[in-house]
């Protein structure tokens, strides 16, 4: 059966509720899956910023 490796953001591009980056800084996924790859396989988990629903 396979671990969790990752848990999270997929990069930073919602710096807050509500609020987005004009420029993506930090790919969260896209690392884990390449330090996987590259035989690290330490556990990574970052905070979800949660989302909004607007005029349903």
């Amino acid at each position: 059966m396979g671990a969790i490796t990752y848990s999270g953001l997929i990069d930073n591009w919602a710096s807050s509720l509500g609020q987005k980056r004009l420029v993506i800084t930090e790919k969260y996924l896209e690392q884990a899956i390449k330090d996987l790859s590259d035989g690290k396989q330490t556990f990574k988990k970052t905070i979800p910023v949660g989302c909004l629903i607007n005029d349903i």
